[in-house]
């Protein structure tokens, strides 16, 4: 298969809200020569997989254990592209997505990953601004550690992620993006775009405030990269 063959994997735990316009989004973006759309309909109780399947998804998956990276893991495993890429159901695909990621891999053969911010139109100003500092703050961590990857947005050679054993499911959510970074890493660079932005839910920085939220990824960052895990295993859902 050509290294232009694109897998997407989409995690999804109750989204029926938002998984419609997630894939949509990736529809109307710049279409590699070769796309997979899968949606990982992790222990859902809505109608996530209806959802998903009637917006488009090539491929609707279920998988009964909760957690993103089980979720990541089932949809990696149905994965037929040579880039397997991942982001969250309740995100939005830029127009230029699939092309930033695939010029990136073509000028950087010595990359495994490529990852970039977010950003969170549906909160206010002020709150905007918070996220753009902790965008911020992720580059400039980055830069010194070389092992940074946003959960909701990267994609990764699928060679590497082999290499890499894959994702490691004891992890359901603080720290799992940090670990898989920590490990690819062994294998190549992984680049940080400030380009790949991708637009995304505000709904957890909302409900739990900006400090609480920023120093659980922080501590979990600082932990997984120096000690091997996250400090903070558990978090709520918030839909």
């Amino acid at each position: 298969m050509s290294d232009r063959s694109v897998s997407i994997v989409i995690p999804a735990h109750n989204e029926e809200k938002w998984v419609q316009r997630c894939v949509a989004s990736i529809r109307a973006a710049a279409q590699p020569p070769s796309l997979q759309i899968i949606v990982a309909d992790n222990a859902s109780t809505d109608r996530t997989a209806e959802t998903a399947r009637a917006a488009g998804a090539t491929l609707v998956v279920h998988e009964p254990r909760k957690g993103t990276n089980f979720a990541r893991q089932r949809g990696w495993k149905e994965a037929h592209g040579d880039i397997v890429a991942f982001i969250d159901a309740d995100e939005e695909m830029p127009p230029h997505w699939f092309t930033a990621v695939l010029e990136a891999f073509a000028r950087h053969p010595d990359a495994v990953a490529v990852t970039g911010p977010c950003r969170c139109d549906d909160l206010p100003p002020w709150k905007r601004w918070q996220i753009r500092l902790w965008n911020t703050s992720a580059r400039v961590s980055h830069m010194f550690t070389g092992a940074s990857l946003m959960g909701g947005n990267f994609a990764v050679r699928r060679t590497a992620l082999e290499k890499a054993g894959g994702f490691d499911t004891s992890l359901v959510f603080f720290g799992d993006d940090v670990d898989t970074a920590r490990r690819l890493r062994k294998h190549g660079k992984i680049l940080y775009l400030p380009s790949l932005c991708i637009r995304t839910s505000g709904r957890r920085w909302a409900a739990q405030g900006f400090v609480h939220t920023a120093s659980a990824y922080g501590l979990n960052y600082l932990s997984a990269f120096l000690l091997g895990r996250p400090v903070i295993r558990r978090s709520r859902d918030i839909r």
